[in-house]
């Protein structure tokens, strides 16, 4: 088992993660002939983001917005971020994609715990 002091780590780690690769320039990043397969990665690394918030968090009466409201939020800054780096461009869906992950793993999460 995780200790807690190390679990509160989690949003953090996981929001350096996603902060590097979104703001990597377009050179760098790979390519897919899968259609849409970048909005699944977007959709995965926010829906991780949110879970990270839960492990972390999850005695908390908040944290189901949390889930929601920080991800989203930080989904929307590194994709206007984008905007400054060399070879990336600023994407509405792929900002859709980020509110959408976070949204879907919340539900997922907010279900697993009703069921107990």
């Amino acid at each position: 088992m995780i200790p807690q002091s190390l679990k509160r780590w989690l949003p953090w780690l996981t929001l350096l993660v996603i902060g590097v690769l979104s703001l990597l320039p377009g050179n760098n990043i790979p390519r897919s002939e899968v259609p849409f397969s970048d909005k699944m990665v977007h959709a995965a690394m926010y829906g991780a983001f949110a879970l990270s918030h839960y492990l972390a968090y999850a005695e908390r009466r908040w944290i189901f917005g949390v889930m929601i409201v920080v991800p989203s939020l930080w989904g929307i800054l590194f994709e206007w971020l984008q905007n400054y780096v060399p070879m990336r461009s600023v994407s509405v869906w792929d900002a859709v994609a980020n509110v959408l992950g976070a949204c879907c793993m919340t539900l997922v999460v907010y279900l697993w715990n009703k069921r107990k």
